[in-house]
């Protein structure tokens, strides 16, 4: 049996159910991952906070479902199934998945106010700045090689069984990436916090981040914390108590 809770839509997966919590905090997985990526997370959480992350088809428990490789879609489909979250919630996205996240978000607009108090978009550039890079038609070799400038040579994705497996998620979500294309003007109604790591600037700079600040009409801020592109595996610690004050800051705003 597996042990995540499914629940929600078929694009969500809980780990621990915490139906008495304040707040859901929504993740979304960078290119080619799954929802166990931020399974660690549900200890590190307070008892306010429930963990709730996307399932993208194709992985994981949705192996044998066919990929989106259009962003559009697979937001409408996560667009469709997140309305059935208690309000309030925050987004985390990371790389692909921060901009995943966002359109998401999007689609839930047409709702005031949204039920979003935070979106948190972690080591990915603004959406107006995410361009093709030819990544999404690469053969194996030229796709063992981003990765290992993203993981270091030892990376155990890069193992031959586990690439088999791990590869066409990868191969899918670059090309929902190459195919991308922002709608200008499309801004959000609640915060953005963007976040990156102090090593990680050959994927995103500062000056890049902070970019973000036009896809809201209120506030942003940005951070840099410790670490290289995969910064909240690492130290999830770090990243997670920044991430909790901030939600508790909203909420205390949502209450008063």
């Amino acid at each position: 049996m597996p042990s995540y809770a499914a629940r929600r839509g078929n694009s969500f997966r809980i780990f621990s159910p915490r139906p008495q919590a304040q707040l859901r905090l929504v993740c979304f997985p960078y290119a080619g991952a799954g929802a166990n990526i931020y399974r660690g997370w549900v200890d590190l959480l307070p008892p306010s906070i429930e963990l709730v992350v996307a399932q993208y088809p194709g992985r994981q428990d949705r192996y044998n479902e066919p990929f989106i490789s259009d962003m559009a879609a697979l937001a409408d489909e996560i667009g469709r199934d997140v309305s059935g979250i208690d309000a309030p919630m925050a987004f985390f996205g990371h790389s692909l998945g921060a901009t995943i996240a966002f359109e998401v978000a999007l689609r839930l607009r047409p709702r005031f106010p949204l039920p979003i108090v935070r979106l948190f978009v972690s080591a990915r550039k603004a959406p107006a700045d995410c361009h093709p890079n030819g990544r999404a038609f690469l053969g194996d070799a030229a796709m063992k090689a981003y990765i290992r400038s993203l993981r270091g040579a030892g990376a155990p994705m890069l193992e031959e069984e586990l690439w088999q497996v791990m590869a066409p998620a990868l191969r899918n979500d670059l090309l929902i990436s190459e195919r991308y294309r922002y709608l200008a003007g499309s801004r959000l109604t609640c915060p953005i916090t963007a976040i990156i790591a102090e090593q990680d600037a050959t994927t995103i700079t500062l000056p890049e981040a902070q970019r973000w600040a036009d896809c809201t009409i209120v506030s942003f801020d940005s951070h840099v914390l410790p670490g290289g592109h995969l910064y909240l595996e690492d130290d999830p610690a770090t990243l997670i108590s920044l991430l909790v004050e901030k939600l508790q800051n909203s909420l205390r705003v949502e209450t008063s």
